[in-house]
C-alpha cells in the first residue's frame, strides 16, 4: 500500500490493479490500471508518480527471462505510460533493468533513497554460479525528461 498525505492507494500483484481508499474500515473508491505484471513498486519524484513493475518469467533459475519496466503518472491512479506514451495496460512500459547473458531474469525490485541518492534493489539469476539468485543494488539517476535511468 503507498500511502502519502493525500492518498491512500493500494497496487494489487499478479494482474496490477490500484485502488483509492478512503476512510476506515477502507472501502474502494475507483478501480484503475490492469497489466499482466508483478512486484509492483510506486514512487513519487516531482511532480510525477512512477510505477515499477517486473514483466515475464521469474523464479526458473537461467530460464527466467523477466525484467523491470517503468511507467509514469502525473495522478497517482495512472493511467501509467511508457515513455512513448503507451499505456502500461495495454502492455507499455520502458525497460529500466533486462536480463543479460550473465544475469539472465532481473527484477522484483524495490526503489529507495539513502542520503539523497536513489537506488533500486533487485534480485537477478547469476549465470556464472548455476542461476543461484542474487542480490542487486545499483544507483538510479533521472534523465532530463524525467525518466529513471539505472547506471551500471
Amino acid at each position: 500500500m503507498i500511502v502519502n498525505r493525500y492518498h491512500k492507494c493500494l497496487f494489487m500483484t499478479n494482474i496490477i490493479r490500484s485502488f483509492i481508499l478512503t476512510s476506515l474500515p477502507l472501502s474502494i473508491f475507483s478501480q484503475t490500471e490492469k497489466i499482466q505484471a508483478h512486484d509492483p513498486v510506486m514512487i513519487k519524484q516531482a511532480d510525477s508518480y512512477y510505477l515499477f513493475v517486473s514483466f515475464d518469467f521469474c523464479c526458473r533459475g537461467i530460464e527466467s527471462n523477466y525484467k523491470v519496466m517503468v511507467g509514469r503518472s502525473e495522478n497517482i491512479t495512472g493511467p501509467y505510460v511508457d515513455k512513448n506514451g503507451v499505456k502500461m495496460i495495454f502492455g507499455g512500459g520502458t525497460p529500466i533493468l533486462t536480463g543479460n547473458k550473465e544475469w539472465p531474469g532481473v527484477g522484483h525490485n524495490a526503489v529507495c533513497s539513502f542520503d539523497g541518492e536513489d537506488y533500486i534493489i533487485y534480485h537477478g539469476y547469476d549465470a556464472k554460479d548455476q542461476g543461484k539468485l542474487k542480490l542487486l543494488i545499483e544507483k538510479l539517476t533521472w534523465d532530463g525528461d524525467g525518466w529513471p535511468l539505472v547506471r551500471k
